[in-house]
């Protein structure tokens, strides 16, 4: 286009509810619900997780492009490990589908699960909370199933959604990742059921 403000004019679509925008653009979205993902079986070592575990769940992803925009030194991972090793809860990490769990050279807590690949949309619904990098299908895919976050932004427009995301009680932002920070944050989100509620006000948008 010649003029990018072109790319603004109504309407708009979006996966998300009207509520998740502000100002004069909310007026104009129509929200539309997503399809179904396909029907998967869990990884046996995480159905398994899910059926013994006796405390929160969590899942912890940066999406799938992280990986490849971020350098390794640049990734929290390491520090989103170590934090969910220090809390009562039960947590699977997914490391990016290309990646060997088997060459991971950071902590491995006794709780925490090490994945390449999670499915997702699968395991969210089982969920108490997600860890996100507050990219835009994380986020919808998270609410869709009412699950609360802890989001990490990392570049582009995440650091906009993980605002978003904290305006609207669903989440908190954590712009410092350092683990005891982390830590903080995931207790504070498991803790306080006003997340969880917020998430699902959202979800019965969706």
């Amino acid at each position: 286009v010649e003029d990018v403000s072109e790319l603004m004019r109504p309407p708009w679509t979006s996966w998300l509810p009207g509520a998740w925008y502000s100002g004069d653009v909310r007026v104009t979205v129509r929200s539309y619900r997503a399809p179904e993902p396909a029907a998967q079986a869990l990884d046996p070592v995480i159905d398994a997780l899910l059926s013994d575990a006796d405390q929160p769940f969590v899942l912890a992803t940066l999406g799938s492009n992280t990986g490849v925009a971020l350098a390794p030194e640049d990734s929290p991972l390491v520090r989103i490990v170590e934090a969910l090793g220090t809390l009562p809860c039960t947590a699977v990490v997914a490391l990016g589908a290309d990646t060997d769990p088997a060459s991971w050279t950071g902590p491995r807590p006794d709780n925490v699960h090490l994945a390449g690949f999670v499915q997702q949309q699968q395991l969210l619904p089982a969920c108490d909370l997600f860890i996100t990098h507050a990219g835009a299908n994380g986020i919808r895919e998270s609410l869709a199933a009412g699950v609360p976050m802890v989001a990490l932004p990392l570049y582009a427009e995440q650091p906009a959604n993980a605002a978003r995301l904290a305006e609207l009680g669903a989440g908190l932002a954590v712009e410092t990742a350092d683990p005891k920070s982390l830590a903080e944050a995931i207790a504070e989100v498991l803790d306080d059921p006003s997340f969880r509620r917020a998430a699902q006000g959202l979800q019965h948008d969706i």
